[in-house]
């Protein structure tokens, strides 16, 4: 049998790999995605693209920001791109002391009273802040039209996508994958790429494996301010609370909460039985970071609001590559999807063209990790 690959999964994650597969393998190639493409879980993110975190990830998103620079460049979608800034505010010393040991290449510490000085943010109230990290470099990219890039890319090499079609059941045999089943039809398959956000952990275990992924909410109301702002609000997150603004182009104002630790998360959630609406713990909390941080939003209006899954794992990294179940790989994120999918996309194709893995492939490995999920 030629080399066959199914991805699972047709948001960033997995149209990210179709593409990179695409353009490094001679494999026939069809991704498997149950609603629209990119519909799901990259529909729910917020899209942005910041050099601040961990810095063993920081190749992974030069790489995927030079890889984005391309597609702005010769466009087959319309992958926009708006570059808002990012502040990321600390109310005490505990919080302000990682802030000030950032690397230079990921932002400028701020002092809490320089603020107004060097930020375009009249909004913001600064009294209670220590200091900030600022970054004017970032920026939110249009999630939905930005997985269509790859998508369409994609297409151009040959690989198919099949949307509004679930995968039900992948078959095994001799500890291999072998075909993947829909409601109408069996697709024999050499190998199998998992890359479904929240229902990774369902679909593992239909070839045996307990994956160390967690889940958490992430729940988002979109503000309408009673007056326009001068400008877009640059993202303004609050580390302690994990309370988030993000100005968006239409004038709106994002507002949510950020997912907590792996030891915080919940076990499992169930992306089709979440409510739509912000839960009213999380409301409050949000009114408190607006009446603390952007008073003037305290009269916007409420026009929208979703509840989205998201996967956390255990060290914070990304699980790529190939699990001990033949041909089975996983691609699952914690939280930083638009940003780390192009560099998840280039391992698991070097891994299936047996090239020489990136640099950065041993940072994002399954292997790193023991246990039974492992099938070992």
């Amino acid at each position: 049998m030629d080399e066959t690959v199914a991805i699972i999964g047709g948001g960033i994650a997995g149209a990210g790999v179709a593409y990179h597969l695409s353009e490094h393998t001679e494999a026939s190639i069809t991704v498997f995605e149950r609603n629209a493409i990119g519909a799901e879980t990259t529909a729910r993110s917020t899209a942005v693209f910041r050099q601040m975190g961990d810095s063993e990830l920081d190749p992974m998103k030069r790489y995927a920001m030079r890889l984005y620079n391309e597609f702005l460049a010769d466009p087959r979608a319309t992958p926009r791109y708006d570059p808002i800034g990012r502040l990321e505010l600390a109310t005490d010393d505990e919080h302000a002391a990682p802030l000030r040991a950032a690397e230079p290449s990921v932002g400028a510490y701020v002092e809490g009273e320089e603020l107004a000085a060097i930020t375009p943010v009249p909004e913001l109230e600064t009294d209670a802040v220590t200091g900030a990290l600022y970054d004017p470099n970032a920026g939110i990219f249009s999630p939905v039209e930005l997985t269509h890039e790859f998508v369409e890319r994609a297409r151009e090499n040959g690989v198919e996508f099949l949307s509004n079609t679930e995968v039900t059941d992948i078959e095994t045999d001799d500890g291999g994958v072998t075909a993947v089943r829909t409601a109408s039809e069996r697709h024999p398959t050499t190998r199998v790429v998992c890359a479904a956000g929240p229902w990774n952990l369902a679909l593992g275990r239909l070839v045996g494996l307990e994956l160390p992924l967690r889940h958490t909410l992430a729940p988002i109301a979109r503000l309408e301010p009673t007056e326009a702002l001068p400008h877009p609000l640059p993202n303004i997150k609050h580390g302690a609370s994990g309370y988030y603004f993000l100005g968006q182009p239409d004038g709106t104002v994002l507002a949510g909460h950020s997912p907590g630790s792996y030891a915080d998360a919940g076990t499992e959630y169930d992306p089709e039985t979440v409510p739509e609406t912000v839960p009213e713990e999380v409301r409050s909390g949000m009114t408190d970071a607006i009446e603390r941080f952007l008073p003037s939003l305290l009269d916007a209006e409420i026009v929208e609001e979703w509840v989205g899954v998201r996967s956390l794992t255990p060290d914070g990294h990304p699980i790529v590559g190939p699990t001990a179940v033949g041909g089975f790989s996983i691609v699952a994120f914690n939280s930083e999807g638009i940003q780390l999918a192009p560099a998840t996309g280039r391992v698991i194709a070097a891994n299936v063209a047996d090239e020489t893995q990136p640099g950065y492939a041993e940072a994002v490995s399954p292997a790193r990790f023991d246990g039974d999920w492992t099938g070992e």
